[in-house]
């Protein structure tokens, strides 16, 4: 057997020919496509993370860098950036699962986008437009969203360990069984927001307005709740273990059946608080203001 026989690569390309020229030029080219094959194979994968790479389906399309628009760009669960998109526009973009760990996004705009189960991991979203953003069963923990416009988004499922949200707007956002453990929402607006069962353990909450959020069997176990608001806030069945809680305004709160040991509650204001059924054993309480209070025992202070 010829050696060309037994290598059906070249085969089609050698074809029938003969004499020794002929067989050289011809092996040559061969394996020339089959380098550029072979190549084209290795530098793929690398070129879809490519900065410089355009994302998006059909007539959509953007190449993602600082102020890039991209808005209403479609690349669900392939799209991996880790560079510098500060002042991007992603506008109702879809960026299921997208790969944005470490990536620079102060002042961004995400408005109504979708990133649902995306890594934002140790990214600067500080500054960010997200207003009803779906950032639901996503990663954001340790990201900086300082400042940044949450109004509407859906953060429901999200990990935000050791996230800033210190003077983010939040209004009306969904946080339910959210993980913000450890987070920084120092002066936070999360009025009206949805708290539910959300992990708020260790958190620093100074000065955060929580005015009629919804924070039902949530979490907040040695949380730093001081100088808050939140006033008509739904706290029932809530973990308020060890938190403290000075000078915050609790005025019509309902905090029944709420767990509340060794909290410390100095200078709180209880103006038609529901205390009903809560755990208030070992708690610091002095200095409040007792106000139509309503207790295990009845009402409780004259106003």
């Amino acid at each position: 057997m010829r050696w060309w026989d037994s290598c059906p690569l070249l085969c089609d390309e050698i074809g029938t020919a003969r004499d020794s020229g002929t067989i050289v030029r011809r092996m040559w080219r061969s394996l020339a496509m089959v380098g550029i094959l072979a190549a084209g194979v290795l530098v793929a994968p690398s070129a879809a993370a490519d900065d410089d790479t355009s994302i998006g389906a059909g007539e959509v399309t953007c190449r993602p860098g600082p102020e890039a628009n991209c808005s209403d760009v479609v690349h669900k669960w392939k799209f991996d950036h880790n560079g510098d998109l500060r002042e991007a526009n992603f506008r109702r973009a879809k960026l299921h699962g997208a790969d944005l760990q470490g990536a620079r996004l102060n002042g961004a705009n995400f408005r109504n986008a979708v990133l649902r189960g995306a890594d934002l991991s140790n990214t600067d979203l500080s500054d960010a437009d997200l207003r009803g953003a779906n950032l639901s069963d996503a990663d954001l923990s340790d990201a900086n969203l300082s400042d940044a416009d949450l109004r509407g988004a859906d953060l429901s499922g999200v990990d935000l360990n050791g996230v800033d949200l210190s003077e983010a707007d939040l209004r009306g956002a969904d946080l339910s069984d959210a993980e913000p453990k450890r987070a920084n929402l120092i002066r936070a607006d999360l009025r009206g927001a949805d708290l539910r069962g959300a992990r708020l353990s260790f958190s620093d909450m100074r000065g955060v307005n929580l005015s009629g959020a919804d924070l039902t069997g949530a979490i907040l176990a040695q949380a730093n709740v001081t100088y808050a608001d939140l006033t008509y806030a739904n706290l029932t069945g809530a973990h308020l273990g060890n938190a403290k809680l000075a000078f915050s305004n609790l005025t019509g709160a309902n905090l029944s059946g709420a767990a509340l040991g060794l909290a410390w509650m100095q200078g709180v204001n209880l103006t038609d608080t529901n205390l009903t059924g809560a755990n208030m054993v070992g708690v610091l309480i002095s200095e409040a203001t007792w106000c139509r209070t309503i207790m295990d025992g009845g009402l409780k202070g004259d106003c």
